[in-house]
């Protein structure tokens, strides 16, 4: 894939940083996103979202609702829906995953023991 021909979309706080740091500025089109919105919305409805063992357990749904997931470069990796509000899906340990629940999208650091995540960060 030509990054040169792909757009990012990135934190509004953060947009400089990314125009200036490989490989992140080798993107065609760097574009702000409003860092908190799709994290207030999430957490007004309140979902929880736990990466443990390499996979990602997401509860607070309506059922089902569908969460797809994404790589950080976009690709997606696949979707799960929820069943009696709760969804998990298994992703590589160390990567970052952009989890879409309605239209919103959460980016999820997976990781290989427990960890609980805050929305807010």
């Amino acid at each position: 894939m030509d990054i040169a021909n792909v757009t990012l979309h990135v934190p509004a706080s953060a947009i400089e940083a990314y125009k200036t740091t490989t490989p992140w500025s080798e993107f065609g089109t760097i574009k702000a996103i409003e860092e908190t919105e799709g994290i207030e919305s999430v957490e007004a409805r309140g979902i929880a979202i736990q990466s443990a063992g390499g996979f990602i357990n997401i509860s607070g749904l309506d059922n089902n609702e569908k969460v797809s997931f994404y790589g950080i470069d976009g690709k997606a990796l696949g979707s799960a829906t929820a069943i009696n509000g709760t969804t998990s899906f298994a992703a590589q340990s160390g990567s970052i995953v952009v989890a879409k629940i309605g239209k919103e999208s959460i980016k999820i650091a997976v990781n290989h023991r427990d960890r609980f995540i805050d929305p807010k960060e």
